[in-house]
């Protein structure tokens, strides 16, 4: 049976028929033309008008007029929360459509119910097919703006099913189809569907542009229901990197809509957002508040589809708050959801199944009275074989979409949704009968570039090859899963050691030394194996998975082609780094960053002349993190420039404060050096930020020195570059940092003028070693000098360090000889006590 159904506002009242003698065509079309417009805003609305539509046209006697309302009631009815009436009225639009010389028509017919089948009803196998068909028949016609709208609506589905890489490219096809044409209102939602996708993948950062292109395009446009989607996910990209304010404002801006509208699944959609927002903001309360309002929209609207989200994120949120109880009990809760959603889907596909055999029914009935005038017992015989036929069919169709939801389309491999219950199984057998369970995650190496460089057709097939030999390393009960991309999970059970399963990594690293043949051509893929044993290292299913996880990061990042089991010491390490990761995105909401600042002394006039800006974290758990361990994690998740930001701001105003303190004349001023990463360097807003600062803090723009590395340098373009002019026609001076640290080039020093010349400290510590380590600073002064360079030497720990320097000409030094890194405010007093 269907679910009982949202009770339904009242109908309008009957469209009042047509003058005698008059055309209705005009008035349907119209009609349908304003049902359409209205979905953007007020679904109700829509169906009402839809309806009138429908009405005229059951009269009207043109199939093709009538085809044409069907769809436009049919998508406006699921919409307003009744997918099953719509998936009917679509379904009969479709067929109607057949064989007419409409193709825009029918095209549009199959998106819309291609999405009723995947979005509103988990019928993702018959959804797939739909959007295939209209894909089809747009390409026969040439209509790229028709296959831009589906190849959008086919990326959310295949988004949903976990296929990742397919949804990628579907999407980036949409949106360069929709960028070529002048349908807006798509191209937002083919953007904002993208981003999604990239938020459930955690990849805040690449998220965000998409999401802010939706939002800019959907504001003018007034498209409503479109806006509020667009304001979550781009609510979620803010919070994940860092801009939690900017997400509550959008936020805050869908509940002020909201109660304009009667939209429970926008309404679910919105608190479902607001609640992992405040997970991300590490405020479990709130996103409990959140999530609650989301399960009393759902409830009374009798949303079933959000069941599986709510338990999922109620799990999360009682992780977060410690619970360990409670997070064990939703999981269970979150595992029975999903199995009564996939009974859900199969009894939903038997519906529409019966729903299209009883309209055959009829059909065959009726064409057999007009055309045999056959026996009653003929036609009995003859429809019980069709029914039997049929019921064969959809038994076939049922073990098919079964045996598809547990298994990869491309490897046939098992699919991780039956990953979790066969380590479950792994790990009970374990300790009833003894024995090892090793969880072996193995990615493809640098697959992304191979994936580029050959295409994704060539990909596939080396990772249908790669399954086939991981296949062959594992006898039964031992199995082989796709994870997902290019990774794999080899699961090893019944194990006598972990020397057992250590061999069967190295197996997995062995069996991918020979070539693999694709069109006569010969490749070579390597991969990475990370290793988690039960009940060694992990006791439950989630631990091993995240060991495993976590081991496998650490091969890749010891240089690939190698296999790592995670041992505590590891496991700690790893521990730090993801708790790093997490707090780092709200660093500095929480004021946890702090400046301090190294003077640096001019050896010919014995005084500070200048200071370089350190940036620092303050952890609330770990104390004091270096920049070594945090300012990669900043890059790699997208924050370094709002770190560079916030140090910019803070030294200027820092150094502005001193020179308040110290009353010294602009000709005494101290120039303070700020580190510039590449992620800066290359961004527009630099400029707009340098000026930001300086404006802020009064300070004077040849006060402020920006240090660039050589390896930064090396790599950037003509943009770039011209970038660096800009920044020194304002005034602001430049420092080549770290010289001497590997592959040196001059000839970077003759596009960027510098100012001054930094010798990285390993060069000076080897100074005094040897007269022939020496002559390294000697040369570098001398060509320094020769390019009107002041020469800083960094890293100065020893008084025969600055003698030998001093010596050869070095102009200034810093480095704990001369003092620690201290905060701004100290630095002013010890130099008005003259202790520096």
């Amino acid at each position: 049976m269907s679910p009982p159904r949202p009770p339904r506002s009242a109908a309008p009242a009957p469209a009042p028929a047509p003058a005698a003698g008059a055309d209705p065509a005009p008035e349907i079309a119209a009609l349908i033309e304003q049902a359409r417009e209205a979905l953007a805003a007020d679904t109700a609305t829509a169906e009402a008008i839809a309806r009138r539509a429908h009405a005229l046209a059951k009269t009207a006697g043109d199939a093709g007029l009538l085809a044409r309302a069907e769809d436009a009631l049919g998508i406006a009815t699921a919409t307003a929360g009744h997918p099953f009436e719509g998936l009917e009225l679509l379904q009969s639009a479709v067929r109607r459509f057949a064989g007419r010389a409409e193709s825009a028509a029918e095209i549009d017919a199959l998106r819309h119910l291609g999405s009723v089948q995947g979005n509103y009803l988990d019928q993702a196998d018959d959804a797939l097919h739909t959007f295939q068909r209209a894909l089809d028949l747009a390409a026969t016609a040439g209509d790229r703006g028709a296959e831009a709208r589906i190849l959008s609506a086919l990326g959310a589905l295949l988004g949903r099913l976990q296929r990742r890489d397919e949804a990628h490219r579907a999407f980036e096809r949409a949106i360069a189809l929709l960028r070529s044409g002048s349908d807006v209102a798509a191209l937002a939602k083919a953007l904002n569907n993208h981003a999604f996708l990239h938020v459930q993948c955690g990849e805040y950062a690449d998220a965000l542009p998409h999401a802010l292109e939706a939002i800019a395009i959907a504001d003018p446009i007034a498209h409503r229901l479109l806006l509020i989607g667009v304001r979550c996910t781009c609510a979620i990209a803010l919070a994940g990197t860092g801009r939690s304010g900017e997400a509550l404002a959008l936020l805050a801006a869908n509940e002020r809509e909201l109660p304009t509208l009667d939209q429970p699944y926008y309404g679910a959609d919105h608190f479902l957002t607001a609640a992992r927002v405040h997970l991300l903001r590490r405020e479990p309360d709130a996103a409990m508040a959140a999530l609650q309002r989301a399960r009393d929209i759902a409830t009374a609207t009798q949303l079933d589809a959000y069941a599986v989200q709510l338990l999922e994120l109620r799990a999360e949120i009682a992780e977060a708050q410690g619970d360990t109880g409670a997070t064990v009990q939703h999981l269970r809760a979150l595992r029975e959801a999903e199995r009564r959603t996939l009974d859900r889907e199969t009894a939903g596909k038997l519906r529409s199944l019966e729903a299209s055999m009883r309209l055959r029914e009829r059909e065959h009935e009726h064409a057999a009275l007009l055309a045999t005038q056959s026996t009653l017992e003929s036609r009995v015989a003859e429809r019980t074989a069709e029914l039997a036929a049929e019921v064969e069919e959809r038994r076939r169709a049922e073990e098919r979409a079964e045996y598809l939801a547990r298994h990869d389309w491309l490897t046939d491999l098992p699919n991780r949704r039956g990953l979790h219950d066969a380590l479950e199984e792994a790990l009970v057998d374990a300790r009833r009968n003894g024995g090892l369970v090793g969880a072996l995650f193995v990615d493809i190496d640098r697959f992304k570039s191979f994936n580029d460089a050959h295409g994704h057709l060539v990909a596939d097939q080396v990772l249908r090859i790669v399954a086939e030999r991981f296949r062959g390393l594992l006898a039964p009960p031992s199995q082989v899963f796709r994870f997902g991309g290019d990774e794999f999970l080899l699961l090893v059970r019944d194990a006598l050691s972990t020397q057992q399963i250590m061999r069967v990594a190295q197996s997995a690293l062995d069996a991918l030394d020979p070539p693999i043949v694709v069109e006569r051509v010969q490749l070579r893929v390597a991969c990475s194996v990370g290793i988690a044993v039960c009940p060694e290292d992990a006791a439950g299913v989630d631990d091993l998975l995240r060991k495993a996880d976590h081991a496998l990061l650490l091969a890749k990042e010891r240089g690939r082609n190698r296999v790592v089991r995670l041992d505590r010491t590891i496991a700690r390490a790893m521990e730090r780094r993801m708790r790093l990761e997490q707090d780092l995105l709200h660093a500095l909401d929480r004021r946890e960053m702090l400046l301090h600042f190294q003077p640096q002394w001019d050896l010919r006039h014995d005084k500070v002349v200048g200071m370089e800006a350190l940036l620092r974290w303050a952890h609330p758990v770990f104390g004091i993190v270096p920049p070594n361990e945090f300012i990669p994690l900043a890059e790699e998740h997208g924050v370094i420039s709002a770190l560079g930001a916030w140090a910019l701001k803070e030294a200027c105003r820092a150094s502005a404060r001193v020179h308040r303190k110290l009353g010294r004349a602009a000709a005494e001023r101290l120039v303070v050096g700020v580190n510039v990463s590449a992620q800066q360097l290359r961004s527009e807003s630099l400029i707009v930020d340098i000026r930001s600062a300086l404006a802020d803090s009064g300070l004077d723009p040849g006060d402020l020195e920006l240090e660039l590395t050589e390896s930064l340098l090396l790599s950037e373009d003509a943009a770039t570059l011209a970038r660096v002019h800009a920044i020194r026609r304002l005034g602001v001076k430049f420092a080549l940092d770290d010289f001497g640290n590997g592959y040196s080039s001059f000839s970077y020093l003759h596009r960027v003028r510098f100012d001054r010349l930094k010798i990285d400290r390993s060069i000076v510590n080897e100074s005094t070693m040897s007269p022939e380590k020496s002559v390294v600073t000697q040369a570098i002064i001398a060509m320094a000098h020769g390019l009107k360079l002041d020469v800083v030497a960094e890293g100065v720990e020893t008084a025969e360090q600055r003698s030998l320097l001093e010596a050869q000409g070095c102009d200034q030094i810093q480095g704990f000889l001369v003092a620690e890194p201290i905060t701004g405010d100290e630095l002013a007093s010890r130099l008005r006590q003259r202790t520096v």
